[in-house]
This record gives C-alpha cells, structure tokens and sequence, in this order.
C-alpha cells in the first residue's frame, strides 16, 4: 500500500510532510523532511508512520495553543533532524524597527502571511516598539518583557474606535484611567507574536535566547466557556426577529439559519457561490472549497456539509433557484469582499442584531452558533470523529484520519438531522 508521506530518491526512502498552510508562520520552512537512510520499503514504511505521528501532534499542539512557539525548535531537535546549512537572512540593522523590517518582509516574500496577518503582525510590534524601554533588540532583556506585558495588559480594548484615545501615543493613554483594558486572550496573542519575533531572531543569530518565552497570563476558564451557547429561549428569539428582516436583506435571514443548522463558520457562509449548492448522492450539501477568490481556514475546512431538512422546509433551495434565475453567481448579492472576506461588515450587523433581540450576555455572539450546534450533536450521541468532520476539524487519529476516508454524506446527513431545536 502507498504510504502518503514517503518518498523515494536514489533507492533510499524519505519522510516528507507538508506543514499545513495555517501554521506556516511558525515555520521557515514549507515542509519537515527527513531521511530514512533505507532502501528497505517495509522498514521505511514503520518509521514514516512514527514521524507521521509527531508531525500530526505538533500541528494539533500548536493549535490547541499547548505548544509556544518558542518550543517549536527543541521539539523539532528532538523528533527531525535541523536541516544543515540552511540559509541566514541577512541582518545588519540591529535596531527594533529594523529588525522587525527584514522580519516582516522575509515572511511576505515567501508567502507565509496573508495580507490580514501582515497588518496585524505590523500592529502589534509596532505597539511593542513604542512600548519597549530600548530600541537594540540585542539588548532587550526578560525583565523588560515582563514589564513590556504590565504595559500592555493597560492598553484600552478597541482603542482605534474610541475618540478619546485619538491623536495620543501609547505612553499617553497609559497615564489616562481605563475602565476597558485588553481581555487575556489577547494579551497572550500579542505576546505570542512578538516571541515569534525572537524566535526568528534567535535562528538568524541576531540574539542568544527568547526574552519573550512562555510570557502569557493564565487563563481563568476552560476553553468550553470562552463562549456560550445559545439556549432554547435564546433561538425562539432569534426565529422570531428573522420573522421581520425585510426581502430585500435575504442573506440576514439566511445566514444565521444556515449557521445554527450547520454549525458552519460565517466566513463560509458568507462567501457561498450558487455553486456550492449541489446534491451529492441524492443528499443536498453545502461544498466548501476555497476556489476562485474562497478561503479556507485550514485544510481540513474543504468537506461538504448536509444541508439540514429544516433549511430545505424553509424554502432555502427555492431561494437558490430564485439567485440561479436572476444569472447570479454568488449566494448573498449584497456582500461586498472587503480586506478579510465577505464576512465583516454582516459580523458587525449580527453583533448589533444580536444584542437588540437575542441576548445581552457578551459571550453569546456569532461563534455561538458553531457552539450551539456542535453541543447538540454531543448530547445526541453522535460520536466526536463524526462532528469533527462536520465542522471541519482535522482528524488527528492516525487510524481514522489517515487511513480512513471521510464518512459518505447519508451518515453526515443523518446525523446533522439529530438537531431539533
């Protein structure tokens, strides 16, 4: 049997893996190689399914967020060999602004960061540059970082929107009082970032260690309850306020249906062709694919998700019929793509909307349709392999995911219909 990741060169066998393109900015490299040093298949075969393994689980520790990306280089050391004699950029500016510069231009160049990645990277050094007490980036020491994360643990939430803030540097808005300071997620995604900066240093040979290592507040609660889900009062008001969406507003009606009977992401939904509306073995699906100007959030995103047969009882395929007719390729004619996808201004609507006629309490939001629907399909019984695939989550099971295919879409469909709000 062909084994995916093993290749062979010159009689002997190689491991070679892609690193998924969600994680690329950990990475200066695309993919982990590795020789077997082998021309036996067989023995060849045994290791590739062992290092198949840990690459699997350092892309799901990374992920979860258990893995810094600091550790990424001793994990490496320990389960791949480092590739000898790999190419040093060039640095001579040893500045903070300087370094950052050549940081930022040598992860464009090689197409590691989207555009939306590029500008929030720039953002938050560029916070960190006029917050750090020294410009040579050699010098920056861990008690500096330290009292680089006291500061910023100060910075207002959504600092741009408010007029207060407007026209001040950051060493003015840290001597005004602030009711709303940055939540703990994103402190630590800020610092994150910017150990990133200092592992990349640290590679390039501009500084020793990471003064920035492990530098993160403890969360106070599980992941389960960074959001909530909605609950049975909650979606009879939100039945009840799609009642009034005016005609001409379709995809306001739509889009949050799909997302509570699909658990889908609203960038997904948001950016639907006509297209993506095909019935697939007599079972009406949902393709999500990143073709023409789509996007994926990860590879395992690309699946194809039953449409549930309360969408369909709600007239969705006539709808799609109606779109067909009028010569409309996209679903949601109304939706303009703007630097992130299809998906931000309706984010805005929905939060308004939201607050107005569903809940008040601030971690029921959009996300919580995903929430709602993959704990439904939990209490169902349905197993997590099942949802997981629903939902577009990687399989990280050697057995299950790698070997085995994806469920046929009568058990997604199946199970999708356990729901009954």
């Amino acid at each position: 049997m062909h084994f995916p990741y093993l290749h062979q060169s010159s009689s002997y066998y190689y491991f070679r893996i892609r690193i998924p393109s969600d994680l690329l900015e950990w990475f200066d490299h695309h993919e982990i190689k590795r020789s077997l040093r082998t021309k036996n298949h067989q023995l060849a075969k045994s290791q590739a399914v062992a290092l198949t393994y840990k690459a699997e689980q350092l892309f799901s520790l990374l992920r979860a967020g258990i893995l810094p990306a600091e550790s990424i280089p001793e994990y490496m050391v320990k389960h791949f060999p480092v590739k000898k004699g790999r190419k040093k950029i060039s640095v001579n500016d040893f500045s903070l602004d300087g370094v950052v510069k050549t940081y930022v231009q040598e992860h464009v160049s090689r197409g590691k960061w989207s555009e939306k990645t590029r500008l929030e990277n720039e953002g938050i050094l560029n916070l960190f540059s006029q917050l750090i007490d020294i410009q040579d980036i050699r010098q920056i020491s861990r008690v500096m970082m330290i009292e680089f994360m006291g500061r910023l643990k100060r910075i207002p939430a959504h600092m741009n929107k408010k007029p207060e803030f407007k026209a001040k540097n950051f060493r003015e808005i840290l001597s005004m009082q602030v009711t709303q300071t940055l939540g703990t997620g994103t402190v630590n995604k800020y610092m994150s970032r910017i150990s990133s900066l200092f592992v990349w240093c640290v590679r390039q040979g501009v500084v020793i260690k990471n003064p920035a290592e492990s530098l993160a507040i403890a969360k106070n609660v599980s992941e389960h309850e960074e959001r909530e889900i909605y609950n049975r009062e909650d979606i009879g008001r939100l039945l009840r306020s799609l009642e009034a969406i005016p005609e001409d507003r379709p995809e306001r009606y739509w889009i949050p249906l799909i997302a509570l009977y699909s658990g889908m992401r609203l960038e997904e939904i948001c950016q639907l062709h006509t297209e993506d509306i095909v019935e697939i073995d007599s079972v009406w699906c949902f393709a999500i694919n990143c073709t023409g100007d789509k996007k994926l959030k990860t590879l395992a995103s690309k699946r194809s998700v039953p449409i549930h047969a309360e969408l369909i009882q709600r007239g969705l395929l006539g709808y799609l019929e109606k779109i067909n007719n009028r010569g409309d390729k996209r679903l949601w004619g109304n939706l303009e793509k703007g630097r992130d996808g299809y998906s931000h201004l309706f984010g805005k609507w929905y939060q308004r909307h939201n607050r107005k006629f569903i809940s008040k309490e601030p971690k029921k939001c959009f996300h919580s349709f995903r929430h709602t629907f993959a704990n439904s399909l939990k209490q169902h019984g349905v197993a997590e392999n099942l949802i997981a695939e629903i939902l577009g989550h990687k399989n990280t099971s050697i057995t299950t995911g790698r070997y085995g295919k994806r469920y046929n879409n009568e058990i997604l469909s199946e199970a999708i219909n356990f729901i009954a709000y």
